[in-house]
């Protein structure tokens, strides 16, 4: 952009202020200990800190407990964040369908705990596109409730051909970017139900502004992977991005509001 110095939001990053002035929505949070590795300030209390000092307005989340041993306790306990914190805290329901009683039973639980939207991850063995994941996907596409998934490169492309069987679900890749970058690209493009989750460890120059020229603004979603990672880190990507202030209001929050369906 030519007035990239004149960004509203680059000037409060670089002033070390809270924003205030734009709804902030982090789409891809944890919680809790991770069993590799020592990850301090993991509590829900000090990721409201956190959140308060660079100004993010909601997360939606998904304990590391839940990815790892058991997904069961970790539902109960992002629940239990979302009834302490109201609009601060809104969690997914990670399913995992290794188990006898399959993903419908544990969807339809956090469901009834107030949960609307649903976490995958790859590290069960379990393929994507399995016949043990059908009974979700086919009830999030009955509802229209999204999808978090994380991906990794070329995991990426059995998406292609999910979110044309279930064109309700917004399917949502998570670490867009990260490894082979023209895949994400690619299905962001073709598929007006994908979405691209900018959740990173490591960030690649002009990733953002390649992704909102070649995909588009409003297919691109703020996750900072906290408490794994920094959120100061991680919002500063967008904020210092070389794009419009219109753009970075999209992916900071607008669009996580609108998929997500929220009120505020």
């Amino acid at each position: 952009m030519s007035d990239f110095r004149e960004s509203v939001f680059l000037k409060r990053a670089e002033a070390g202020e809270t924003l205030t002035d734009a709804l902030v929505i982090d789409g891809h949070c944890h919680m809790g200990p991770y069993f590799g590795f020592h990850i301090p300030d993991n509590d829900i209390g000090s990721m409201l800190r956190v959140m308060d000092r660079v100004g993010i307005d909601t997360i939606i989340a998904s304990p590391h407990v839940a990815i790892g041993p058991d997904f069961r306790l970790g539902n109960d306990l992002i629940a239990e964040a979302m009834q302490r914190y109201p609009g601060r805290v809104l969690g997914y329901a990670f399913l995992n369908p290794r188990y006898e009683d399959g993903v419908l039973a544990e969807l339809e639980r956090c469901v009834s705990l107030g949960m609307r939207q649903i976490k995958l991850h790859s590290c069960n063995g379990v393929p994507y596109d399995g016949e043990r994941y059908r009974p979700a996907y086919a009830f999030a596409n009955e509802q229209g409730f999204p999808i978090l998934a994380h991906t990794w490169g070329k995991e990426a492309e059995v998406f292609d051909s999910l979110a044309e069987e279930y064109p309700n679900i917004p399917f949502i890749l998570a670490h867009s970017g990260v490894s082979d970058f023209d895949t994400y690209v690619k299905l962001g493009k073709k598929r007006p139900n994908i979405y691209l989750d900018q959740a990173t460890s490591h960030v690649g120059y002009g990733w953002i502004e390649r992704f909102v020229e070649e995909v588009g603004a409003e297919k691109i979603l703020f996750g900072s992977d906290m408490p794994f990672i920094s959120a100061p880190q991680q919002i500063g990507k967008v904020l210092y991005a070389r794009i419009s202030d219109a753009d970075k209001r999209k992916i900071l929050g607008e669009n996580a509001k609108r998929i997500f369906r929220l009120e505020s």
